[in-house]
């Protein structure tokens, strides 16, 4: 995703990364350039997913960050509204990929510490810009909104 489409309107990065163990067999999921197909045993492909780009399980959450995405530092930099929402069944590695583990940062970690970084860049730059961050941390699980920042 290019900074300028962000800002054209296009702001959807749509990405996989395949998790070490998915379920699904090697023969199940078929990828392809920006395209995920789903097979089923009789050789029937029951979905199929067009997206930006496609990680395999060794790519580091860092490697996903820098190459996807980076283009939405510049935008919030520059005032726009930026959603990082991760989808997957249970157990397909969401946390993983968006809080981190051992040695490996999570995007939202990444993301933050980046936004921080361009942002303490930018003052020591101008003087004049005042900057206000908000942060929402929200899982949807169940049909119901958890703050995970202010667990009730």
């Amino acid at each position: 995703m290019s900074y300028e489409n962000i800002i054209k309107g296009i702001p959807i990065q749509c990405m996989v990364k395949i998790a070490r163990y998915s379920g699904y067999g090697r023969d199940d999921i078929r990828l392809s350039q920006n395209s995920v197909r789903l097979v089923e045993a009789d050789g029937r492909e029951s979905e199929k997913f067009t997206v930006n780009d496609i990680f395999g399980a060794d790519a580091t959450n860092s490697t996903v960050f820098h190459q996807s995405m980076a283009p939405y530092v510049s935008a919030l930099k520059d005032g726009m509204n930026v959603s990082l929402f991760h989808h997957g069944s249970s157990r397909s590695g969401k946390e993983a990929v968006m809080a981190g583990e051992e040695g490996d940062a999570g995007l939202v970690s990444l993301l933050l510490d980046q936004v921080f970084q361009v942002l303490e860049d930018e003052r020591f730059k101008s003087q004049q810009y005042t900057f206000n961050v908000k942060v929402r941390f929200m899982e949807l699980r169940d049909e119901e909104a958890h703050d995970l920042l202010h667990p009730q």
